[in-house]
């Protein structure tokens, strides 16, 4: 019985951190960063951290949108 509550703990820990690196992806793409470098940030550091600091640093006003337009 104890071991059934520490798996599901286990996976509800798992499911809340995919959330919250999907939601550090999300808010790295509409700042124009790249969702990659955050998702790896949020692996190596919090996602909770990796979100604050978005949120701190703000849209990346240097990014070419469309990188591949040719004249």
């Amino acid at each position: 019985s104890n071991m059934i509550f520490e798996r599901k703990k286990y996976l509800d820990e798992l499911i809340a951190g995919r959330e919250t690196r999907g939601l550090v992806a999300v808010m790295a793409q509409k700042r124009n960063r790249s969702v990659v470098v955050w998702v790896l940030l949020s692996l190596l550091a919090t996602p909770l951290l990796m979100i604050v600091i978005l949120l701190a640093i703000g849209k990346n006003e240097n990014y070419i949108e469309n990188h591949y337009d040719r004249e």
